[in-house]
């Protein structure tokens, strides 16, 4: 039986490093400004999107480990206690990293397949002064309502937490820690409260350390399965997130980008400045009332398969016109305009091919060199990368996959990824992209004699970023 205890200890320093003497002073008054300038040159925090930390070794190694974690433990696991813990998916779109010296960790939000009212949770992953990583699970319980600092867009917080640290280097289960401290990083402006953004950019040191302790009276000393023990828990300093970037308006759905309050990709402001969910604006003018209503349907067989809302969510306005096409479909880059060969050909596996071409266009913008060219190099890359588009598509719909020749390794490669990173946010590792233009390879040597852009030179330098930012966008949905 696990008993836990919890201290809460609010404290002003000087300098805060493992093994190096810490200057404490008890803090008292609530509210009250620290003037501690060298408070404020200790800490460093920083705010991210996991796509600018996607050369971070620490974080790739470290979601590469919980990834084969994750797998081993749907495979052997008979606790479901153990099951639950693994679990979570990561939000990717607001990152903390705190650096104190040669310390770093960077906390992440991340969300259970069911509702967590009553509590929320941060993932930890921690390098450590000896260059060694450590990760951590940390449940924040509140014994009151927690309420929101809207002068920092942040928030306040009473109450427990709950640390688990995790072993992801073997088979097991994680570790239990006789003591753990967690030290977070608070703002003094005001009203004490969690850190948030405008307390990183103040130089006036009212950033400071609280103390939270978790202790268990009575360990679990099996350790699990090859893995696992007690052990002192030491220090974890983390800087708490909950879902909502607390750099924008409480409630809105907002995250900053370049230094802005923006509606996430996919969504758009209303009237009273929250987000709201935008599908993509498909101009119909030039089709009959028939052909509307056949177009309509296969949107909405699209939009039942995930990866193809997330595809609806994600491209702008589109022209959809009848006319004259090689294929079934086809998207003209320089009129923003798929055209259909008859109303026959409106299916979603056209409109989806089609409609991914528009998004390939809307992000790297070389369709159109590419539509006017002949061999030009990138075609077979769009092409190829359209065609994991569709096999992801049917790998979702679970009702068999039909691969053409050619295409194989494609379908390994997407398999592995979906193994390798079943519920964490995709960045490809060098051996992923070797592999994925291996594939590549195979697919353009098998059309280099065809007349279309099958078997165009390859552009080594244009990475399949479409497929990978919608398959990290059904992450949440738990759909793949």
């Amino acid at each position: 039986m696990r008993k836990r205890k919890f201290k809460n200890k609010l404290w002003k320093f000087g300098i805060l490093l493992f093994g190096i003497p810490i200057v404490l002073t008890n803090c008292e008054k609530e509210g009250e400004l620290i003037n501690n300038s060298e408070i404020q040159k200790s800490i460093i925090i920083n705010q991210y999107h996991l796509s600018e930390l996607n050369t971070n070794s620490t974080i790739e190694n470290s979601f590469k480990k919980l990834n084969a974690k994750k797998s081993k433990e749907k495979l052997f696991s008979k606790l479901s206690s153990e099951q639950d813990l693994y679990n979570f998916t990561i939000d990717s779109s607001n990152i903390r990293e705190v650096i104190i010296d040669n310390y770093k960790s960077y906390t992440f939000f991340i969300k259970r397949p069911y509702d967590t009212p009553n509590y929320f949770e941060n993932f930890i992953i921690e390098e450590t002064e000896q260059n060694t990583t450590r990760a951590f699970i940390i449940k924040y319980i509140p014994s009151s309502p927690i309420t929101n600092f809207e002068e920092h867009n942040s928030f306040y917080f009473e109450g427990e937490r709950i640390v688990n640290r995790l072993n992801l280097d073997e088979l097991g289960l994680a570790h239990r820690e006789v003591c753990t401290t967690v030290a977070e990083t608070w703002c003094s402006w005001s009203e004490d409260h969690i850190a948030g953004p405008s307390c990183y950019l103040a130089t006036d040191g009212r950033l400071f350390i609280k103390l939270a302790e978790d202790c268990v009276d009575e360990p679990d000393l099996s350790g699990g399965r090859g893995g696992g023990g007690t052990s002192g828990g030491g220090e974890i300093i983390t800087a708490p997130i909950q879902l909502e970037d607390e750099r924008c308006p409480s409630g809105s759905g907002k995250i900053m980008v370049d230094d802005i309050c923006v509606c996430p990709e996919g969504y758009t402001e209303n009237d009273n400045g929250i987000c709201i969910e935008i599908y993509v604006d498909f101009n119909l003018k030039k089709l009959t009332q028939q052909e509307k209503e056949k177009f309509e349907n296969a949107k909405s067989e699209l939009e039942e398969n995930c990866i193809g809302k997330a595809l609806l969510k994600s491209v702008k306005r589109v022209n959809i016109e009848m006319g004259a096409t090689l294929g079934a479909g086809e998207y003209n880059p320089l009129t923003n305009t798929i055209k259909f060969r008859s109303i026959n050909e409106f299916d979603s596996k056209v409109l989806g091919a089609e409609l991914f071409h528009a998004y390939q266009q809307q992000l790297y913008g070389t369709l159109d060199d590419i539509y006017n060219g002949t061999k030009a190099t990138g075609g077979s890359n769009i092409e190829f990368e359209e065609k994991a588009f569709n096999i992801k598509k049917d790998l979702i719909d679970g009702n068999g996959i039909f691969v053409f020749p050619g295409e194989e390794a494609l379908l390994e490669w997407l398999i592995d990824l979906e193994i390798m990173y079943e519920s964490l946010p995709i960045v490809l590792t060098q051996e992923n992209i070797s592999s994925w233009f291996n594939a590549l390879e195979a697919f353009q040597s098998f059309h280099e004699d065809s007349n279309d852009h099958y078997g165009d030179p390859i552009d080594y330098n244009l990475m399949p970023n479409a497929i990978i930012i919608l398959s990290n966008k059904i992450l949440k949905s738990n759909c793949n």
